[in-house]
């Protein structure tokens, strides 16, 4: 097998893990808190952590990592029916990861997509054992859907936020990946975990309300260059903090504000160490240059939040 053809099955391995992410975040937000969307939370962990060992090995092998996803039940909402998609789903991804694998002529790339199925073969036994005691309780499940007291119209700007906060972590993973030998990497890997975890508190309060988390993001801006991610990041936080600030004046709810408040909270933070990182890195290759012959700018790019959506900033 040549090279392309290695990255093609690996991308369409990473498409499958993107989208059993999210099928699993969506069963779990559709439960609501308790143990059972507990475990499936950590199942979709386990999934990321698939996620990223197949990015890094396309990057390795030179090519990039897809930020596609296979869709899986994206109309259902139904916890219960969401579940039984997960058992097939695993059952199709095992399955798959060992023809993979088969076809692999390199024994490093056949190992860890057997290692990954036997991780699929687990999942699909977890969620048999998950599925059966939801079955056996349905209505609490139901009944702490519908609890929720926000209205569709308040949810709203929660489902905006979250196709931000998807994004920019898909942003981030995305950087992280193309940076391997790069300091920088696992700040952003870091930075995409917290983003992540923002999402997830968004996607909970939507759930709980009784509407559905849209999971859904933008365009993403790839890109390579340190200096260029930390500019691009920069402008993407002081966004995404204006964006919660609207919403801040406007909301009375007390458990949302404080939701929103930590959100804003930790941006601020990112912003300012994405700033602190440019600052050195712009010094470090001042000092390089000094001792080279000068090489021609490279050119900014000047991304925003609106350009990750498509959007260039004006």
């Amino acid at each position: 097998m040549d090279r392309q053809e290695a990255i093609r099955l690996l991308n369409e391995d990473i498409r499958d893990e993107h989208g059993a992410i999210i099928l699993y975040l969506r069963t779990a937000y559709a439960l609501g808190e308790g143990e059972v969307a507990a475990e499936i939370e950590g199942i979709a962990r386990e999934e990321m952590r698939h996620f990223k060992w197949l990015s890094e090995e396309v990057v390795r092998l030179g090519g990039t990592p897809t930020t596609e996803r296979a869709e899986v039940g994206t109309a259902e909402t139904d916890p219960v029916a969401l579940m039984r998609l997960a058992v097939a789903s695993e059952k199709d991804a095992a399955d798959n990861y060992e023809a993979h694998a088969a076809a692999m002529d390199e024994p490093r790339l056949a190992g860890l997509l057997r290692r990954i199925a036997v991780d699929e073969r687990a999942h699909r036994r977890d969620f048999e054992g998950l599925l059966a005691k939801v079955e056996s309780a349905p209505a609490a499940a139901e009944e702490e859907a519908a609890a929720g007291e926000t209205s569709a119209a308040e949810a709203e700007p929660l489902q905006e936020h979250i196709a931000l906060e998807y994004t920019t972590l898909l942003q981030y993973l995305q950087q992280s990946f193309l940076t391997p030998h790069c300091a920088l990497s696992k700040d952003l890997l870091d930075q995409a975990i917290v983003e992540m975890t923002h999402m997830g508190w968004l996607a909970e309060h939507v759930a709980e309300s009784g509407a559905t988390p849209r999971l859904e993001h933008g365009e993403l801006a790839v890109n390579s260059d340190p200096e260029q991610i930390l500019q691009t990041n920069i402008a993407v936080e002081a966004e995404v903090e204006e964006a919660y600030r609207r919403q801040l004046a406007t909301t009375e709810d007390s458990e949302l504000r404080e939701i929103l408040q930590r959100i804003l909270d930790h941006s601020e933070y990112h912003e300012t160490h994405f700033q602190e990182l440019l600052a050195a890195l712009q010094e470090q290759r001042k000092a390089a240059a000094a001792e080279a012959p000068e090489a021609p700018p490279r050119p900014g790019l000047g991304w925003t939040v609106g350009s990750l959506f498509g959007r260039k900033q004006e």
